[in-house]
């Protein structure tokens, strides 16, 4: 497999192409992580709008981070 590329070099290659719409994700996602603590910090606690919000914030972050290893990765592979 000396000549053709690994699994892992090609998928990185395709998600390389996608690197300005991932920054893109990633913008939107920290915005909406930012909307959510203020909701939790303002909110009510206990009620039903609050634990959608603390919700939001965990999905956010999952969300977050896993998009940022992506676009951290897609441009730090070292071609």
């Amino acid at each position: 497999m000396s000549s053709q590329q690994s699994t892992r070099e090609l998928f990185w290659d395709i998600v390389s192409d996608y690197h300005r719409l991932f920054m893109a994700l990633l913008y939107i996602n920290i915005t909406l992580l930012v909307l959510m603590a203020v909701a939790i910090i303002l909110g009510a606690l206990g009620t039903e709008a609050y634990v959608i919000s603390v919700i939001n914030v965990v999905l956010l972050s999952g969300t977050s981070i896993l998009i940022g290893f992506v676009t951290w990765r897609s441009k730090n592979r070292g071609d």
